[in-house]
């Protein structure tokens, strides 16, 4: 069996917990071709219409009518009517949640503004750090978090495959997520259960149970952003009772980042007004 894989960097982490989960019981076979790269032109389009017409299991995350082509929905003039007839085909939800830390930086800074107040008081740094240190800030984890999961909930209400109701239950504690976008390997394990129960993949024990034994990122998506006393007090997480080793090097970094950027934003703001 043939299946082709249509998603962002999260179909690298499904392709590998199908293959764990299934066992050897269907004889597989991966294609897995990252959404974004194709739509930007960057990723190798010839093969991947190969792989759409090899496909026997099409899984995707859903893409709109907006991308023309590269659009997932049947009946249009796109990447579907490569698709042969026989092929199966199962979407699943793009799986994010930017509620379960204080703050980030991915691309730009998120959740800094507790800081930017700071910094246009005239405090610097220092007095942000100091501020972060007494945690008495407070960042909107749970409801950063909660409306995470209800976007979830409205992507994946027309697609095949559910999360939300399961994350939502389990977050606090068990590790869902690395960043912000990179699941660990109990999430994949429970999206790519799905497509197998459809397949007819009977398990000798539950998937949650077959995949205590892998890494926790065995899919290798790279990036991780530390648990905080906020991720603990605020957050309310329990799968660890203390803040990683790491938190203070992470945290006071991005502190120093974004004042570095606040500095450079005030002098062209300065330099206008001249």
């Amino acid at each position: 069996m043939h299946i082709c894989i249509y998603a962002n960097c999260q179909g690298i982490g499904v392709a590998k917990l199908l293959k764990v989960l299934c066992g050897g019981r269907i004889k597989m076979e991966f294609s897995v071709h990252e959404n974004y790269k194709l739509i930007a032109g960057t990723g190798d389009l010839d093969e991947f219409k190969i792989n759409l017409r090899r496909a026997d299991l099409f899984v995707y995350q859903p893409i709109g009518t907006s991308h023309e082509w590269f659009c997932t929905e049947r009946g249009g003039n796109n990447l579907t009517e490569e698709l042969s007839i026989d092929c199966q085909s199962i979407s699943i939800p793009y799986v994010y949640n930017n509620g379960f830390w204080p703050y980030y930086r991915e691309g730009g800074f998120h959740n800094m503004q507790a800081f930017r107040e700071i910094y246009d008081a005239g405090g610097n740094a220092l007095d942000a750090i100091q501020a972060y240190e007494s945690r008495k800030l407070f960042f909107d984890i749970l409801e950063r978090t909660r409306s995470s999961f209800s976007i979830l909930k409205e992507r994946e209400a027309s697609t095949d495959v559910k999360i939300a109701n399961y994350m939502i239950d389990t977050y606090r504690d068990t590790q869902m997520l690395f960043t912000q976008n990179h699941p660990t390997s109990t999430v994949f394990g429970h999206i790519a259960s799905q497509p197998l129960n459809r397949l007819g993949v009977k398990f000798d024990e539950e998937w949650d149970q077959i995949i205590k034994g892998l890494d926790a990122n065995y899919a290798g998506l790279p990036g991780y952003y530390p648990v905080d006393y906020y991720c603990l007090s605020e957050g309310g997480i329990s799968y660890v009772d203390r803040p990683d080793a790491e938190y203070k090097n992470y945290y006071h970094g991005l502190i120093y980042a974004a004042f570095d950027q606040w500095l450079n934003e005030s002098v062209v703001d300065n330099t206008k007004h001249c």
